[in-house]
């Protein structure tokens, strides 16, 4: 077939001559975005009273879906939320992901208390006894006035430190 071009007065013989690249469009995503609800103090300390609660009865399915909401509300980097998933861990005997959760929090927030007790304790468990130990012993410097840091390295010291 013969085709005119846009002045009309040139032919193509050859169809194949013609070299047209087909419009190609890829369809328009729209992405849904969803409004996160932040939730209140109140709110929050409510869900994490009822994630407490549902963590000591080791109800799976409804600690996940809380630790998820919680992870939504206040973000997969909040001290909250790595301390929530850091008990839950440890609940269930997975060391790996508590250990994980504890070190985020230190790494936000290395005076910790909470965080660096137990992860001495984790690491105590996990034959790491002279890591547990001068963790607990820079934490004892750190806070001399906290007496639970001194149970605490007392406890591990007699019970792994032979």
């Amino acid at each position: 077939a013969d085709f005119l071009l846009e002045s009309g007065k040139e032919k193509i013989a050859n169809q194949n001559e013609l070299k047209v690249k087909p419009i190609v469009s890829k369809p328009k995503t729209y992405k849904k975005k969803t409004k996160v609800k932040k939730l209140s103090i109140k709110q929050t300390r409510q869900l994490v009273n009822n994630l407490q609660i549902q963590i000591s009865n080791k109800n799976k399915e409804e600690v996940d879906s809380l630790l998820k909401t919680l992870a939504v509300s206040s973000g997969e980097n909040s001290i909250v939320y790595l301390r929530m998933n850091a008990y839950w861990s440890t609940t269930i005997d997975d060391d790996v992901t508590a250990e994980s959760m504890y070190k985020r929090i230190l790494f936000q927030k290395p005076e910790d208390i909470q965080a660096n007790t137990n992860l001495a304790l984790l690491e105590a468990r996990n034959n790491k006894v002279g890591q547990a130990i001068s963790r607990l012993k820079a934490l004892k410097i750190a806070n001399p006035s906290d007496k639970s840091i001194v149970v605490y390295l007392e406890k591990i010291e007699s019970k792994y430190d032979k």
